[in-house]
């Protein structure tokens, strides 16, 4: 799928040794994606999205995770 071809550029070509994706906790969908390419919640942090602070959850996957 798509995000496992990100990972592998990533990883691979980019040499990163961690991947991570900003996701609203009301994003279930993107929650679940996430989970399913084996991210994590690794932290959480607010945001400022067009004048309003938001909520967001941090997932990450590392290198030897993948």
């Amino acid at each position: 799928g798509g995000a496992k071809g990100w990972f592998g550029r990533a990883f691979n070509t980019l040499d990163a040794a961690r991947v991570i994706a900003d996701i609203r906790p009301a994003d279930t969908a993107s929650r679940k994606v996430a989970e399913r390419m084996g991210m994590r919640v690794a932290g959480q942090h607010i945001q400022n999205v067009n004048g309003k602070e938001m909520y967001h959850l941090v997932y990450a996957i590392e290198k030897d995770k993948e």
